[in-house]
């Protein structure tokens, strides 16, 4: 179950540098934890106005959920719920940031993030400055849970979460009791965009199904990754990348994950979407069939993704050939 927390202390707004346009803040719960609390209010600056991300909430904690079936690090996440008297004594949020009463999707702030890299190359960025990629693989050394990266691939194409794809990644490092241990956070914008209000991301989630969805589906991962199909999983999985192991064509890294992922029933599926509140959907039930009806075939084609990322030269240990398994595919029941 989902834990639920009232939140107690404002500490800070968090985000202000990274470009984007969510302004998560870190507040304390009535736990005694912290978190970093999500909105789903935005402010668009191409189109000088507020819109609402009105999936992100159902997004991050279903695939949360997803990703702790898989085994992948993800911070805890609880149902944080903001009233009229905490956002009174903190106006900002409010009036600045647009947060509004009632429940909102919080994460665990981890203890220990190295962050000292990461902000380097927001400043690089920033400064439209050439960005030497050796420090990014040497700063992904030495972490204890190399085989979640294969898993976090199969998570995203799971997913359609092209946002880790195209930037820097939304990973953090953080070493607690002596291990080294890399985080998988931010999954609002997955399945094909973080607003139900927006017609194409419904359009999307049901031609998983249809004809031509392959090619679709290809060229938006081009688009997200730069243009230059394949130019990688962007940079910080480009470094990554000596995790992945896919020499063997019949013994790779993606083998045991592809299989799991392929055993999703639809059962399982609405075990995810327990407790999610129900002031968070728009339309609960169309909502949730969209969901299963793209996830139960999106498992299907994971293969033939997998295979076409790895002909156009994702994958750096790739040395020709097909990515091979010797069980059938699992029936989209």
């Amino acid at each position: 179950m989902l834990e639920h927390i009232e939140v107690d202390a404002f500490v800070k707004v968090l985000g202000d540098n990274t470009g984007g346009m969510s302004r998560p803040v870190q507040v304390i719960g009535s736990n005694g934890k912290e978190y970093v609390l999500k909105n789903q209010n935005v402010y668009d600056p191409s189109r000088r106005t507020w819109v609402e991300w009105d999936s992100m909430f159902i997004q991050e904690v279903l695939v949360h959920r997803i990703a702790k079936h898989f085994g992948i690090t993800v911070p805890d996440c609880a149902i944080a719920n903001v009233d009229s008297i905490f956002l009174t004594h903190a106006p900002a949020l409010r009036f600045t940031h647009n947060y509004v009463p009632g429940f909102h999707f919080a994460s665990n702030l981890v203890d220990g993030v190295e962050n000292n890299l990461r902000d380097g190359y927001e400043t690089l960025l920033a400064l439209r400055k050439p960005y030497i990629k050796r420090p990014w693989s040497s700063f992904f050394n030495n972490i204890s849970n190399k085989s979640d990266v294969s898993k976090i691939v199969i998570l995203d194409l799971l997913t359609a979460n092209f946002d880790r794809f195209g930037n820097f990644g939304n990973l953090i490092i953080a070493t607690n009791n002596g291990e080294r241990l890399m985080y998988c956070i931010d999954h609002g914008h997955c399945f094909w965009g973080p607003a139900w209000s927006n017609l194409q991301k419904r359009q999307c989630m049901l031609s998983v199904s249809q004809g031509g969805y392959i090619d679709f589906w290809t060229k938006a991962l081009t688009q997200s990754s730069g243009g230059a199909f394949m130019s990688g999983l962007g940079e910080i999985f480009r470094a990554l990348d000596q995790y992945i192991d896919v020499a063997n064509n019949e013994d790779h890294c993606f083998y045991d994950i592809v299989l799991e992922a392929e055993k999703i029933t639809p059962a399982l599926i609405d075990s995810w979407f327990s407790g999610i509140p129900d002031e968070w959907y728009k339309d609960k039930l169309s909502q949730i069939d969209h969901y299963k009806h793209f996830i139960m075939n999106q498992k299907q084609l994971l293969r033939e993704l997998l295979n076409i990322m790895a002909d156009k030269g994702a994958f750096q240990t790739h040395l020709g050939g097909e990515l091979k398994w010797n069980v059938k595919p699992t029936g989209t029941q």
